[in-house]
């Protein structure tokens, strides 16, 4: 009987650190949308380019997407590729959130 008490806190102890990665996971969506939130008027074209690329859009849907801005670039983009496509609009001068 006495073995029984000490098994008990081992096995809470695996489901605690169980349920730690599982909550940070439910916290992070696998999918995010990349929304362009403004950008420096001196990189506006450099900016248009950007999200040119990534959307595969014309030059005129581009433009004026970015000079719509708040406006969101790409849907359901998982996450690691969503924060890829952030950095390239950050370097082009863009400030970007990730929804």
């Amino acid at each position: 009987l006495a073995a029984a008490p000490a098994d008990e806190p081992e096995r809470d102890e695996p489901v605690e650190e169980a349920e730690q990665p599982a909550e940070q996971a439910a916290t992070q969506k696998a999918t995010v949308s990349v929304r362009l939130v403004s950008f420096e008027a001196s990189k506006k074209i450099t900016v248009i380019k950007e999200v040119r690329a990534m959307t595969g859009e014309g030059l005129k849907e581009s433009k004026e997407k970015v000079e719509g801005a708040p406006c969101v670039v790409r849907k359901a983009v998982p996450r690691a590729e969503a924060e890829a496509l952030a950095e390239k609009l950050r370097a082009a001068g863009a400030e970007v959130t990730l929804d």
